[in-house]
């Protein structure tokens, strides 16, 4: 198993000094988590669904005691710290998750324990975990909330440009600027057009959505996905690692695969 991990990062695009980051972060969550998860089953890996929104959910563990979501969190730069905890913590996005899982499932499921597991992708790796129990009341909170950002996203109907909010152009500072400010602050440019055909919104597109609805628009417009980083970034290719190795696992316990759509 380990030279197959081995392989997945040899194989991607990433410089050298990355595949070891890549390399150094898969086995500290290894040494930190996978004796624990050897008293689990393995109920689904990488699990994808679009009803009734898009999800992808990367480990489904179960015990005597019920389910366990796990969702891997990598970081390239910063600290797990105060700040991580208090986003994770206040995120909708566990709360959906579940809330895909109870469809599939059934309200049976509940209480679910959830795990956000994080890795810093760097030299000396930093592992931390947030543990939660979520609950029914917490799915419906989530699931109202997604559908109360779809319907602001259908009221903008078919016409464009959409709203713009300036204050989302550098929201993460000057270094990362939105790159369709020329679109919409340039004299004389030609706006691109269509809308999102209304497509599935998931936890990120629907962050993307309240951030600029305009900026949204146009990444679908153009082709330039918000939920798919490409297959060569560092934390693509971790979570790459840890679903081979947890399939693994999977294959050997002969469990049922839980999945509404499969990707290859």
């Amino acid at each position: 198993m380990e030279s197959v991990i081995a392989d997945i990062i040899a194989a991607s695009t990433l410089p050298d000094w990355d595949k070891e980051a890549v390399a150094s972060a898969v086995d500290a969550a290894i040494k930190t988590w996978w004796e624990k998860d050897k008293d689990y089953e393995v109920i689904a890996v990488e699990l994808y669904g679009e009803r009734p929104f898009r999800y992808k959910i990367d480990l489904v563990l179960q015990d005597r005691n019920g389910l366990v979501v796990v969702d891997w969190k990598t970081k390239t730069s910063g600290k797990l710290d105060e700040r991580w905890v208090y986003r994770e913590k206040r995120s909708y996005q566990p709360k959906l998750y579940v809330a895909a899982l109870s469809r599939i499932l059934g309200r049976r499921i509940f209480p679910v324990r959830y795990e956000v597991r994080g890795v810093t992708i760097g030299e000396s790796p930093q592992v931390a975990m947030i543990p939660m129990l979520l609950t029914h009341e917490d799915a419906l909170t989530a699931v109202r909330n997604l559908a109360s950002i779809n319907r602001q996203r259908k009221a903008l109907g078919k016409r464009y440009p959409w709203t713009r909010n300036p204050s989302g152009c550098e929201c993460f500072g000057p270094m990362y600027a939105c790159e369709f400010g020329a679109f919409c602050w340039e004299r004389g440019a030609v706006v691109p057009e269509g809308t999102d055909g209304n497509a599935p919104l998931s936890h990120t597109s629907a962050n993307e959505f309240l951030r600029c609805p305009e900026r949204y628009r146009l990444m679908r417009v153009l082709g330039k996905i918000e939920d798919e980083e490409g297959p060569h970034v560092a934390g693509i290719v971790f979570h790459r690692a840890m679903e081979v190795l947890y399939c693994q696992k999977l294959k050997q316990e002969d469990s049922i695969l839980l999945s509404e759509k499969r990707r290859d």
